[in-house]
């Protein structure tokens, strides 16, 4: 729920509303800025754990390497079989003298091999090299209930649980992700409200059919 109040004595109001809720801060969290003249107050019932992870350029290297491990084979294996099935079709194609057929085929496979080998490296690459990881950005994740949300700046995205496509947790980070290519990093040394081990045991419970620990 956001509450904004005009510009108008707003300092005053500012520290008003900070005595106010310190008086009920045992039962909700409160995030308070002012931006553009404009006080915007953030009341969040029944926040569970806030964590703030900043992304260096270790822990993506971190996260590819296990992406990889846990992901490669595969993907690898698909590649490899979809692009075999595809030469096989073309070949046929050409020995029966069906040669546009041919050369649809010849463009079926170059795309293919384009969307599944050179865009991901290209992805990667763009992704080492954004501000997000070279200026080693600080994201903040605030989890309730039934969702999170994730800041970055004056940006915010929130996501409900079941949404995850995965839930990987490793000995320093838990992986959350959006699809089987892209993910949030979360540092579990990052927490400043709640305990890792408790939340360990709360996205196990939330994502308990998409949860996987990978810590030795």
């Amino acid at each position: 729920m956001f509450v904004r109040f005009i510009n108008y004595n707003y300092i005053r109001t500012f520290f008003l509303c900070q005595y106010f809720f310190k008086k009920i801060q045992k039962n909700v969290c409160i995030d308070i800025s002012i931006s553009n003249d404009i006080i915007i107050m953030v009341i969040n019932l029944v926040i569970l754990f806030k964590n703030k992870t900043k992304y260096t350029k270790q822990m993506y290297k971190d996260f590819l390497e296990f992406h990889d491990n846990k992901f490669g084979f595969k993907e690898s294996f698909y590649i490899i079989f979809i692009s075999m099935l595809i030469i096989f079709c073309i070949i046929l194609y050409i020995y029966n003298k069906y040669y546009l057929q041919s050369i649809l085929f010849s463009m079926i496979l170059l795309f293919f091999l384009y969307w599944k080998i050179i865009k991901p490296i290209k992805e990667v690459k763009k992704d080492f090299n954004s501000e997000k990881i070279t200026e080693e950005e600080t994201f903040k994740f605030i989890f309730c209930n039934s969702y999170f949300k994730i800041f970055n700046n004056l940006k915010y995205s929130k996501i409900r649980y079941f949404n995850l496509y995965k839930v990987f947790e490793t000995n320093k980070f838990i992986y959350f992700y959006l699809d089987n290519e892209h993910a949030l990093l979360l540092d579990k040394d990052g927490f400043y409200f709640g305990d890792k081990n408790d939340f360990s045991k709360f996205i196990k419970k939330k994502c308990w059919y998409k949860y996987k620990n990978t810590s030795q």
